[in-house]
């Protein structure tokens, strides 16, 4: 009889934790591998105000299939703090948000790391009429945040983003 209320409450006390654990905020340095991607260290400088740029870590696509696929039929962004698209060369592509499930909030740099324009996107599952997203001028970077997220990485006008190693 002991034994049974031993594993009762210790059965009760399991449970309890397991509650408590999944009512938590995700803890923010535990990042769950996104297959097929890798990750980009970067952070963002407002244009008033230099120094100021906070190391982030991002999603980062760089293939032709990474780069097509984006954030598509993703529900989070898996406690990143955004994907950053790395193009080869200057681009002028646009983007479409056909499959992607979340709201966005992009930003495109240059080459040198200035922001050119940015957006919001809204999501769309209807696979003939998506509007396309594109940067007034080219761009080599683009950066996709939860919408209305841009402001809280420093993303305004004079923005700078910089891309560092690995993630912390």
């Amino acid at each position: 009889m002991v034994i049974g209320v031993l594993i009762a409450l210790g059965a009760a006390v399991a449970i309890w934790f397991l509650v408590q654990g999944a009512n938590r905020p995700a803890d923010p340095y535990f990042r769950p591998a996104v297959k097929g991607f890798d990750e980009q260290a970067f952070s963002i400088e407002a244009g008033d105000e230099p120094g100021t740029g906070k190391g982030r870590c991002a999603l980062l696509a760089t293939t032709d299939e990474q780069l097509t696929r984006g954030l598509m039929g993703r529900r989070d962004l898996a406690g990143y703090d955004g994907m950053i698209f790395r193009f080869g060369t200057q681009a002028i592509r646009p983007f479409t948000m056909r499959g992607t499930l979340i709201p966005l909030s992009i930003a495109w740099f240059d080459a040198d790391g200035n922001l050119v324009d940015r957006a919001e996107m809204t999501p769309c599952r209807d696979r003939l009429s998506c509007p396309d997203y594109s940067a007034d001028r080219p761009y080599q970077y683009a950066l996709e945040v939860a919408r209305g997220g841009l402001p809280k990485l420093g993303v305004g006008p004079g923005a700078h983003i910089t891309l560092g190693r690995g993630c912390a």
